[in-house]
């Protein structure tokens, strides 16, 4: 299999075409503090296999910036009620092996999945304020699917209602 048909068995699935797995794999362990060490998990927090055809699986929510929230103008985008922001990990796996990674968020309160914007301004220079905030159309299909098979009750396009994000 080619990797672009690949991607394009992934963003043309939906999901009800694959089953998650929870429990989650334990990737890695490892410990946190300096004086007390208190032993974590670090990985994904979910998997998938592509009822279709196995050979193919995600695997998401390995967490982004030590699992701390975005803070200041990386997390200035999000208006939802619960202005929290996490960075996330997701990998379109191929017999196993990771084979594409995107990074996404998740916002107010974990209601929504979505793409990880980047910062547009319309001045020149590290000091141009932000106009806006845009995201790859290129993930849109892989987020959305991660918003479906983790969320209920809010809809990915009302999160990208919500976020106002550009779509480039």
């Amino acid at each position: 299999m080619r990797f672009d048909e690949l991607v394009t068995a992934v963003e043309a699935s939906s999901a009800s075409d694959w089953e998650v797995l929870i429990p989650p794999r334990v990737e890695v362990i490892k410990l946190y503090g300096e004086d007390v060490p208190q032993i974590g998990v670090e990985g994904h927090q979910y998997s998938a296999h592509y009822k279709p055809n196995l050979d193919i699986s995600l695997a998401w929510g390995a967490e982004q910036n030590d699992g701390e929230p975005w803070q200041g103008a990386w997390a200035a985008w999000s208006s939802f009620p619960n202005g929290t922001v996490f960075g996330r990990w997701a990998e379109i796996l191929w017999r196993s092996r990771p084979v594409s990674r995107v990074l996404y968020v998740t916002a107010d309160g974990g209601r929504y999945t979505l793409p990880a914007p980047l910062p547009v301004s319309d001045g020149e220079g590290l000091d141009a304020p932000i106009s806006h905030w845009s995201v790859k159309k290129t993930e849109l299909p892989l987020v959305r699917l991660i918003h479906d098979l983790t969320t209920s009750g809010h809809t990915f396009d009302e999160g990208m209602r919500g976020a106002k994000f550009t779509i480039v």
